[in-house]
């Protein structure tokens, strides 16, 4: 008696689903997701250029040396001038990302992959900008003061060998230590007469940092329920409101670490912490919202991003691309401060 093995209708080999179609679903969008505060915030003073232009004035307007009289009247008026600089800041290189998508590949996907690539070049560009405009800002709250004109920014520093997780460890004491810098940078705004208006001011730090505030017993809103938990365990949520002034603001993986000289020189700076070195590594950026003007200043050529799809039928592809053509540049350094970390002291 012979055994005999029934194939089916549509299988190709021992592989019984060869020429079945696979469907494939589309729920998982972007891997990676990362969020911008700074990029389109009122925190960058913004001024689109017009066609031909390259570069823009930023006022700065200082003291007035004579004080507030009582006038007679009849009396001529005369007064003096008022100290004032301009800060020039001119447009960078366009920065561009751009994909090109096979055709084979749009139509085998069996869903928008045009769509999809292009909100991951509009993501990736944000993130670029993100990334140079917390750099200025840090920038700005390391410049100098101006004689007449400006204090400039504020900064906190905490000398320790131990780095970030030596100055700030993941303990209840920790969380006191970075509470009291944070009251510090305040003061000095305070001294400052900088605004203080709730939302006024924000601080921007980093998930480690956020962590730390986490481990206080006193900053944090703490709710406790026995609802949806089957075994009556209580759950805890904690979050982190405003401290000391500031919003504190969702964490951010745009704080440099490191020695930066790859990129344009006004974009450069050293944010590292070094043994045996005075560099310092920054922990949380605070900017305050003026209506004088904000702490970084961009001109901006175009209108901004903007972002083109076409067919490139001799490459038989699609190409995707975000494009934006800005510069950054400190502006008023007096509304940005910087808690940071270094190893030895100046």
């Amino acid at each position: 008696m012979d055994i005999v093995n029934v194939a089916r209708s549509l299988q190709v080999g021992s592989d019984e689903r060869a020429l079945t179609q696979t469907l494939l679903n589309d729920t998982v969008a972007e891997a990676f997701d990362r969020i911008t505060m700074l990029y389109n915030s009122p925190f960058i003073g913004r001024h689109s250029l017009g066609d031909g232009t390259s570069s823009h004035d930023f006022p700065i307007v200082g003291n007035s040396p004579e004080d507030g009289v009582y006038h007679i009247p009849g009396q001529f008026i005369e007064g003096g001038t008022t100290a004032q600089t301009k800060i020039n800041i001119s447009v960078d290189d366009p920065w561009i990302k751009a994909l090109r998508l096979p055709y084979i590949d749009q139509v085998l996907a069996r869903w928008d992959v045009v769509a999809k690539a292009a909100q991951e070049c509009a993501r990736i560009t944000a993130e670029r900008l993100e990334s140079l405009a917390i750099r200025m800002a840090l920038t700005a709250a390391r410049t100098g003061s101006v004689a007449n004109v400006h204090d400039g920014g504020n900064r906190v520093i905490v000398t320790n060998t131990g780095g970030r997780t030596g100055a700030f460890p993941l303990t209840s004491s920790g969380a006191d230590a970075f509470e009291q810098r944070i009251a510090d940078l305040a003061t000095l705004m305070d001294q400052d007469n900088l605004p203080r208006a709730l939302g006024d001011r924000v601080l921007i730090t980093t998930p480690y940092m956020l962590q730390v505030l986490t481990n206080s017993n006193r900053l944090t809103n703490t709710d406790y329920t026995n609802r949806g938990s089957p075994g009556g365990v209580d759950i805890s949520s904690r979050a982190v409101g405003f401290i000391h002034g500031f919003a504190v603001m969702p964490p951010t993986n745009f704080m440099p670490t490191t020695n930066i000289t790859t990129d344009l020189t006004k974009y450069n700076g050293n944010f590292s912490f070094e043994a045996s070195q005075t560099s310092v590594e920054p922990v949380a950026l605070a900017l305050v919202r003026s209506s004088n003007g904000a702490s970084v200043a961009m001109p901006e050529v175009g209108g901004g991003v903007s972002s083109l799809v076409y067919s490139d039928n001799n490459r038989d592809s699609t190409l995707v691309r975000t494009r934006t053509m800005f510069g950054m540049g400190v502006w008023c350094p007096w509304l940005a401060g910087e808690i940071g970390v270094r190893h030895t002291s100046p």
